[in-house]
């Protein structure tokens, strides 16, 4: 599948080792590049759900149109679907239950 990147620093984050370590953590920087290396090797979006330890799930509410896989307890990376199911924005990584 095509990812694209809402922002360099996501780009960043994905390309340069220990970026993500130090935005997020270490934890969860370094399963960051793990969760995006699934999204280049699926061939589309709902192939997600082959991997139930991501909880690939549609958001509601004022996220809707986004859909949500796990990081690590509570942090998540959000996506965004392109054209055809082919194509996937990573739009940012976030803890949403704390919002």
């Amino acid at each position: 599948m095509d990812v694209i990147f809402r922002t360099n620093t996501l780009r960043k984050c994905y390309e340069l080792e220990g970026e993500a370590e130090r935005k997020w953590g270490s934890d969860v920087g370094k399963l960051y590049a793990g969760r995006i290396d699934i999204l280049r090797a699926i061939s589309n979006i709902d192939e997600l759900h082959l991997f139930q330890s991501l909880h690939y799930h549609k958001l509601t509410g004022p996220r809707r149109g986004q859909r949500s896989i796990t990081i690590q307890g509570l942090w998540r990376v959000i996506l965004v679907p392109g054209p055809g199911n082919t194509e996937i924005t990573v739009h940012e990584v976030v803890d949403y239950h704390e919002e």
